[in-house]
């Protein structure tokens, strides 16, 4: 028969049991490392350079931010800055966008905004975080710390693409090659001529055709208001500047901002020493996008 006393400890230890659970299932989930999530998924959207969204094996999706880097944000003011938030955000798309990655985690599973956080790899072997860094497409982000080996590495990798002008980092305007030779530069930041055979409206782009063939400059329908006289250019030889990337066979630059379309002879320094222009952005919350 329990005394007194006994009832009495094992209601104090109960008690705190349920103290003790109840304190933990209010921590936020960041906190509580009980289980890492899948370490493999499919990338299906690219919200920019440093975040996008996986989907898992278990037909569950979860948004991830990249550990390391952060890139120009799309509606900062500068229009130099909010030209290379778009390349950036085209760069990821085009190393990333449905293909499989490898997730790994650090000491910390989730941002304040249940974001998790990890660093990239896909299925032939590149490293996204430093990958993106190298070709001057994003800063090195060290305001949060992480593995400190990464750390020297990302910042190495943003130091090597200051130093060669790679990316957000050129000074001077983008190369200018023939749309015949587009594709050597496949993944690059460069300016492509090109004579224009016609003009289509699609679902979702406006479409310009190339005389050379196997090239194509698309406007997203949402921005087509500022390029006017779209359909006057058939005939003419014009320099669009961005991302070369491919769809179905066929090259293509994507185009946001009226300085990427110039008419040919009137290109000029389409990014005045943009680099200038665009320096890490100030922290606003823990982790920004």
């Amino acid at each position: 028969m329990m005394t007194a006393k006994r009832v009495l400890a094992l209601s104090v230890v109960l008690a705190l049991g349920l103290i003790v659970h109840g304190l933990l299932s209010a921590l936020p989930a960041r906190t509580q490392r009980a289980s890492a999530p899948p370490d493999s998924g499919l990338v299906v959207v690219v919200y920019d350079g440093d975040t996008v969204k996986v989907r898992f094996a278990d037909g569950g999706e979860r948004k991830v931010r990249l550990i390391g880097i952060d890139s120009p944000e799309m509606d900062d003011q500068r229009e130099d800055v909010r030209f290379m938030a778009l390349m950036a955000k085209r760069f990821a798309f085009l190393n990333l966008y449905r293909r499989n990655v490898h997730l790994a985690y650090d000491w910390e599973l989730e941002d304040k905004y249940r974001r998790l956080l990890a660093y990239l790899t896909t299925d032939d072997g590149a490293f996204f975080n430093e990958h993106i860094l190298k070709e001057g497409f994003a800063f090195a982000y060290r305001k949060f710390p992480f593995r400190k080996d990464l750390m020297e590495r990302f910042k190495a990798a943003e130091t090597e693409a200051r130093r060669t002008g790679k990316g957000l980092w050129r000074k001077e305007s983008p190369l200018e090659v023939p749309a015949s030779v587009a594709r050597a530069y496949l993944g690059q930041l460069v300016s492509v001529r090109m004579t224009c055979t016609g003009f289509e409206e699609r679902r979702s782009f406006a479409v310009l055709h190339s005389l050379e063939g196997g090239f194509e400059a698309l406007v997203p329908k949402k921005f087509t208001a500022a390029f006017p006289g779209l359909e006057g250019l058939t005939g003419k030889t014009v320099v669009v500047t961005g991302l070369v990337e491919e769809f179905d066979g066929t090259l293509q630059i994507l185009l946001y901002l009226p300085r990427q379309l110039k008419l040919s002879g009137s290109l000029g320094r389409l990014t005045e020493n943009a680099a200038s222009a665009i320096k890490p952005p100030k922290v606003k919350n823990e982790v920004p996008t």
